[in-house]
């Protein structure tokens, strides 16, 4: 994955050259932030959180839905459209499913077996760390793991800034000239880093006075915020 073209805005090409691109805010704006969480869980085939999100299924119906291949299962299922719609929204070019393979301009761009390097490249563009699936000892381990994340997602709030929050405090700090007149045409991957990076000067900067005042114990580092990102 280049970054460098991630942090231009530039689109991702595929082997086949197929281009992939991250979305600027503007486009997220025009069809719903909501509608676009739901077009990157369908291209990025996260089966579970559809299902569960859509359905509301009991926790034995999902033990036997996640016996099935995420790309089998959603491309057999009234979702297949909303699939072409979503991938629409993220490539270059008009999408059609013949079946089996999804094409965009005639060119074959999503199988059964490239649709997870596919999703790693799309969760990247659009600024996500992609956490890999778990794996267990055995069924009951797998039962257990599960029940503790419904029981954590059912009680747990949560506190994570929106996007919109997220927008507003890039245009308010000083010295990177975004504005709420332009941060409509940055990526959502642009964006994404340019709030890391600042986050990370941010901390560089509020630990700067407590060392400054002699207050920083000497066995902490004054963090530098001259490092890499991890977007």
């Amino acid at each position: 994955m280049d970054k460098l073209r991630l942090f231009l805005g530039m689109p991702i090409v595929t082997d086949n050259y197929c281009k992939i691109k991250s979305p600027s805010i503007q486009s997220i704006a025009k069809i719903g932030e909501d509608k676009y969480n739901f077009y990157l869980s369908l291209v990025t085939f996260s089966k579970d959180d559809l299902i569960k999100a859509m359905f509301n299924p009991s926790f034995e119906e999902m033990q036997v839905i996640r016996e099935h291949n995420d790309y089998d299962f959603l491309v057999s299922t009234p979702l297949l459209e909303e699939i072409i719609n979503a991938f629409s929204f993220f490539v270059e070019g008009e999408v059609h499913f013949d079946g089996d393979i999804f094409f965009v301009d005639e060119i074959p761009f999503v199988s059964k077996d490239t649709y997870k390097d596919i999703s790693k490249i799309i969760h990247e563009l659009n600024g996500i760390q992609e956490k890999p699936k778990p794996k267990f000892r055995n069924a009951r381990a797998e039962r257990d793991y599960y029940r503790l994340q419904e029981m954590r997602s059912k009680y747990n709030k949560d506190e994570s800034l929106s996007l919109k929050d997220i927008c507003s405090i890039l245009c308010n700090a000083e010295g990177n000239g975004i504005t709420v007149f332009n941060i409509g045409d940055l990526t959502i991957y642009q964006v994404y880093e340019h709030f890391e990076r600042l986050s990370v000067k941010e901390s560089h900067r509020r630990m700067l006075k407590v060392w400054a005042n002699g207050h920083l114990k000497e066995d902490v580092k004054l963090q530098d915020w001259l490092v890499k990102t991890k977007l």
